[in-house]
């Protein structure tokens, strides 16, 4: 039985509009996917991941001293992890850029708090990172770690 005696129609590729994606979509999808494979709700894996501009990164975090870590993904996505407290007193806490986050209970867990964004090139991205870390005063052995995985 072919598909047209079931009443199927086949349409051509040129008649069908093609599905598209840009990376950053893909890439949230995946990493979505994979923080609710691991039982986590739909709605936690949203709230943990907010896009950031390379300026609102050098701007809101690195400058003020709040990047624990950073991870390089894929070559492409640099995922920010904060500090759990600003490093300082007089210094705004993540909860001013990103706002409260909290379990059922209210509970403040900010080290689960991860901003992502894109970059062309690892060279490039640590490149940037280094100069300006450097051009605030940070001693080379306080540099902010990335790992690539």
């Amino acid at each position: 039985m072919s598909a047209m005696e079931i009443g199927i129609e086949r349409q051509s590729s040129i008649e069908k509009e093609p599905l598209t994606l840009n990376i950053d979509q893909i890439q949230f999808a995946r990493e979505a996917a994979l923080y609710v494979m691991n039982n986590r709700s739909i709605e936690e894996a949203l709230r943990i991941f907010t896009k950031i501009s390379f300026q609102e990164f050098k701007n809101k975090l690195l400058e003020l001293g709040l990047v624990d870590h950073i991870v390089i993904f894929n070559k492409s996505v640099a995922k920010v992890y904060v500090k759990s407290s600003p490093p300082y007193n007089n210094q705004t806490s993540i909860d001013m850029i990103r706002g409260p986050i909290g379990d059922a209970n209210g509970r403040k867990d900010v080290s689960h708090c991860k901003f992502y964004s894109t970059i062309g090139s690892v060279e490039s991205f640590k490149g940037k990172l280094e100069e300006i870390q450097e051009v605030l005063g940070i001693d080379p052995h306080n540099y902010v770690p990335v790992t690539l995985i």
